[in-house]
């Protein structure tokens, strides 16, 4: 696990909760507040779906704080 903290992170911190139903993927702002979330089924019938939709949320949240 890691500790986002806008100290060490720039300001912004994102986070991925996969789950057995949902991916729930989280952008925070300077104060950890949420900032923006969205959410999506969890693939469940191949695995290369599940790693293809994690890595579209990892990219999503690069987009959505303007770095990597």
């Amino acid at each position: 696990m890691y500790n986002c903290t806008p100290e060490t992170d720039g300001g912004l911190c994102g986070g991925i909760d996969l789950g057995g139903t949902k991916i729930e993927t989280t952008l925070f702002g300077e104060d950890l507040s949420v900032a923006i979330r969205r959410r999506r089924a969890t693939p469940r019938d191949e695995y290369a779906d599940l790693q293809d939709a994690v890595t579209a949320e990892i990219e999503w949240l690069r987009r959505e704080a303007g770095s990597v």
